[in-house]
């Protein structure tokens, strides 16, 4: 290891908010400093002098750059066109920088597709290698997209509807879902457009599937399918970008070597990775144990590792559990698996072994904090992520430092808003001028409650006229024993006034229902959540085109 550092703060760590406002995008920092500052953090004689056995973290990035590029080349082009000789690069690019991206292979809202965007035009500003990884060892959860749909009565213009590109089934990994509905698959441009509303004639996920339908019979895979596809369009509309599935970065063996170095080093792992996320959520005040990321666990001697393990015939994720023996690794899903990797563990043999197990059809992949380690101190000089990400990536910055004893890598956070070009939007009232009407029905209810008579003279003729003749009886009490006509007079207007109150209260209350649906119908029609293959091409290619462009001119603050 290198020289100490000091401890990681999670004290005044940056707070990313997407932008609320349409056509506007958060890169912070600004990419091309989040380049600059990546090439300093980690100087070659530091990454020299960390060892991991036979060869150190700088031989290691060497390789895995070397590895991960020819991966990339051969990936991309068994789908798309390359935009360069793939014979030139492969011998001697691996030393510009590296800007690195990554998401499920999903169909997305825009944010998470300006990154792409992003990627591109600073690989074209600043001479870089722009990566895009799959990470298809996430879950497929729910093949649906939620659609903008129009609603049945005018005061609700909007509604949203769920339509599925494939038939549900159990939540496995991506690179292990087939399709199940192939029909209901290939009719999914058609029944969105029999769903969204009308002021989107042309969706792009006509586009998208015209690539997507061969993608799906060529790869067998939904999560390839919907990548390639994307990727494709993308082509198409003028975007730069390599593309390799984690699942294929996890073959190298630059990632066995480093994940080989890391649980050979179990227990300090274990317990740097559980004291950092106690701090993180401290910091944070999270209650949930689920956030950022579980505990990880220890079963009678066997310590949880922070990896998946899986098989390709039952491809439903397990916890990774290890146990050091004599030199030797012994793995376990604790549910019936167990093998065992013969040590030493940094040598050539351990990396072979590791490999097999592919080969043999058992899948061993990263968890989330594991995945952007590597690729961030392995790959990357920055990457690039979007806001959820940058959160909890805070904790693996933390991990790095105590666990490497080195300062974390650089990375960026990038989202961008969009939301769809709507014209019915114009007959809503706007979004703070409905938060000021909501706020001024509920001050009005709220003083009819506590202060009825006041809130009622300033609002209503009849209240003014009773409140007058009430204030005149109390100016005028009668002595005791003439006062029957008295009390029934002022009885008459308590209970008249208390009828306007009750009747003004209800008024008030459908005003405010009213105001609140109307929110929700504008939260709706501008959710900036709906996928990017609802948008027009044409629009959203060039909205968020321009936003890269203009994000990639900035440096940063002085």
């Amino acid at each position: 290891m290198s020289a100490s550092v000091s401890p990681f703060s999670f004290e005044q760590l940056p707070k990313y908010r997407a932008p609320e406002s349409d056509r506007a995008a958060l890169v912070m920092p600004p990419v091309l400093a989040a380049l600059a500052a990546g090439g300093q953090t980690l100087q070659p004689a530091a990454a020299q002098a960390i060892s991991l056995g036979e060869v150190s973290l700088a031989d290691l990035q060497r390789q895995a750059k070397r590895d991960c590029l020819s991966a990339a080349v051969a990936y991309t082009a068994s789908y798309r066109d390359l935009w360069f000789d793939p014979a030139v690069w492969l011998q001697g690019e691996t030393h510009k920088p590296w800007l690195v991206a990554g998401h499920q292979p999903e169909l997305f809202h825009p944010g998470v597709w300006f990154k792409n965007f992003l990627l591109s035009q600073t690989a074209a500003t600043g001479d870089v290698i722009p990566l895009n990884l799959i990470i298809d060892n996430d879950l497929c959860r729910t093949p649906a997209v939620r659609v903008l749909a129009h609603g049945d009565e005018p005061a609700q213009p909007f509604r949203s509807e769920s339509v599925w590109f494939d038939a549900p089934g159990p939540a496995v990994a991506w690179e292990c879902r087939p399709p199940a509905d192939l029909d209901l698959f290939d009719s999914f441009p058609q029944r969105v457009r029999q769903v969204l509303v009308q002021d989107i004639a042309t969706p792009l996920v006509e586009s998208l599937w015209h690539y997507a339908r061969p993608a799906l019979r060529s790869t067998g895979r939904l999560g390839l399918a919907l990548a390639q596809a994307r990727h494709r369009l993308e082509a198409d509309i003028g975007l730069r970008t390599l593309e390799l599935p984690l699942s294929r970065l996890c073959l190298q063996p630059s990632f066995a070597r480093f994940s080989l170095a890391l649980l050979e080093q179990l227990p300090r792992l274990h317990a740097i990775y559980n004291r950092q996320r106690a701090r993180y959520r401290l910091a944070n005040g999270l209650r949930s144990e689920s956030h950022p990321v579980p505990a990880l666990a220890e079963k009678h001697g066997w310590l949880e590792a922070p990896w998946w393990v899986y098989r390709s015939a039952t491809p439903t994720r397990k916890h990774l559990f290890v146990k050091l023996s004599q030199g030797n690794l012994l793995l376990s899903d604790q549910a019936g698996w167990q093998a065992m990797i013969e040590g030493p563990l940094t040598g050539e043999d351990a990396i072979a072994q590791w490999q097999e197990f592919a080969i043999d059809g058992v899948l061993l992949r990263p968890r989330a904090l594991m995945t952007t380690m590597f690729a961030r101190l392995v790959i990357a000089d920055c990457f690039l992520h979007g806001i959820g990400g940058g959160k909890y990536d805070q904790l693996t910055d933390a991990i790095i430092a105590e666990f490497w004893q080195v300062a974390p890598p650089a990375m960026c956070v990038a989202t961008a808003t969009l939301h769809l070009p709507l014209r019915h939007t114009t007959a809503l009232t706007s979004a703070t001028q409905n938060q000021q009407a909501i706020r001024h029905e509920r001050d009005h209810l709220r003083n009819l409650r506590y202060h009825p008579e006041q809130a009622l003279a300033s609002t209503h003729s009849e209240a003014q006229q009773l409140i007058s003749a009430k204030q005149a009886l109390l100016g005028s009490i009668p002595p005791r024993g003439e006062k029957w006509q008295w009390h029934r007079e002022m009885t008459r207007i308590n209970h008249r006034l208390a009828e306007l109150n009750q009747q003004s209260m209800r008024e008030v209350d459908q005003r405010l229902h009213a105001l609140i649906s109307q929110e929700r119908q504008l939260k709706l029609a501008e959710s900036r959540e709906f996928s990017f293959c609802l948008f027009e091409l044409d629009y959203i290619a060039a909205a968020l085109k321009t936003l890269a462009a203009e994000h990639c001119r900035l440096v940063a603050p002085t």
